[in-house]
């Protein structure tokens, strides 16, 4: 008899319990799949941006390709110091584009991975560069980027770190070593 009662008690809270975890498992399944559509959003943003930066960029509107970073950025370009800045970064590129005349920028995005407030962007890029000689010949030099990405206070996705640096080997220094 007490083996009898036990059973249906242990059956009737089953029972009861079983709409319970079902809504509960409705909801993460709901949770899960916005989620992974939000996911999906904010990647296809993403390399819209990189699409957008790079026709920008040979556009020289500068004040276009960097829309998508924040103004405390943290900048890393290859063979110098970081600096901090979207005003910085701006003026970085317009250098580039008209007094070293850079041209042909493409960047692709390869991967995107996001973590609750923060998101990482990796991607190849291409452009081509002066080859320093008289002739103003171009070469396509082609490396790596990776972009951090946080949610600010406003719900807006900013780039808040970036880095880059190319596949090539440098360039030997032509110049003279002082003695």
């Amino acid at each position: 008899m007490r083996t009898a009662r036990i059973v249906l008690g242990t059956a009737a809270i089953v029972a009861l319990a079983a709409p319970l975890a079902g809504a509960q498992t409705r909801a993460a399944v709901a949770a899960a799949a916005t989620a992974a559509r939000e996911d999906a959003a904010l990647r296809a943003a993403v390399e819209a941006g990189a699409i957008r930066a790079s026709d920008a960029y040979n556009r020289d509107n500068m004040v276009e390709v960097v829309r998508d970073y924040a103004d405390d950025v943290w900048v890393f370009p290859p063979n110098t110091e970081p600096y901090q800045g979207a005003q910085t970064l701006l003026d970085y590129h317009a250098r580039n584009f008209r007094q070293n005349g850079f041209r042909n920028l493409r960047l692709t995005t390869t991967g995107f991975e996001r973590s609750g407030h923060l998101a990482y962007e990796t991607g190849t890029y291409t452009i081509d560069v002066p080859t320093g000689d008289r002739a103003r010949t171009m070469e396509t030099s082609y490396g790596k980027y990776m972009n951090i990405w946080k949610r600010d206070e406003g719900g807006n996705w900013r780039i808040h770190h970036v880095m880059w640096s190319s596949n090539l080997p440098p360039r030997p220094n032509l110049r003279p070593v002082p003695r």
